[in-house]
């Protein structure tokens, strides 16, 4: 009963951060060197954390 919803919220999040996470790395700013991988890191967990409950609707469904 709950497996299916938390295997979706998973899949969601991880798509989200896989996401977020090459923005985050490519951005100008925050992907240069001088800033630290685990700040970079950090801030993508953040950010696909927020976004997950936002954006899960819209995202396709888990594969089966």
């Amino acid at each position: 009963m709950l497996a299916p919803i938390l295997t979706a919220q998973v899949f969601a999040f991880l798509l989200l951060f896989c996401r977020i996470g090459a923005g985050v790395m490519l951005s100008p700013g925050i992907g240069e060197t001088y800033v630290s991988p685990t700040l970079r890191l950090a801030f993508a967990l953040l950010v696909s954390l927020v976004m997950t409950p936002v954006l899960s609707r819209t995202l396709p469904a888990a594969p089966g």
